[in-house]
């Protein structure tokens, strides 16, 4: 997977609408707060990246843990806002387990929002996920 490190899916684009950010709220109990601006965590609605990365370097979701998510924030979202994200391998860390290899990858999104002329930082959603497989001669293996 070390040779993957650097790829990148995208750009990607999701308009933000008053709706979305309603339904986003009544979602995740966020009741609190302007009601035109998103809960940070709405970050989490980005991840077709990784999911796109998944396909292009044939892993089965069937094979894959979440280990870690976290956040980076630089500016609110906003209803009226179109954001631009991109998600990228970052890292890949192999390690040898009982039950065969493990890869630990880590995937970037940086999230820009498309305001008047330019382009404003939002945020950075960062994903922690083991891909396992199985030694081969295994129950289960593939």
């Amino acid at each position: 997977m070390k040779n993957k490190v650097g790829e990148a899916a995208g750009p990607s684009r999701l308009k933000i609408t008053p709706e979305l950010i309603a339904a986003f709220r009544r979602a995740v109990g966020a009741h609190e707060g302007p009601q035109d601006e998103a809960p940070p965590t709405l970050m989490t609605m980005l991840r077709s990246g990784e999911f796109e990365l998944f396909r292009r370097f044939e892993i089965p979701l069937s094979a894959l843990l979440h280990a870690e998510q976290s956040y980076t924030y630089a500016e609110a979202i906003r209803a009226g806002d179109e954001l631009e994200f991109e998600t990228r391998l970052a890292q890949a860390v192999s390690k040898r387990g009982a039950r065969g290899e493990m890869h630990f990858l880590t995937l970037e999104t940086s999230v820009e929002a498309l305001r008047g002329a330019g382009k404003v930082p939002i945020g950075t959603c960062r994903s922690v996920i083991v891909v396992r497989q199985e030694a081969k001669g295994r129950e289960g293996a593939r």
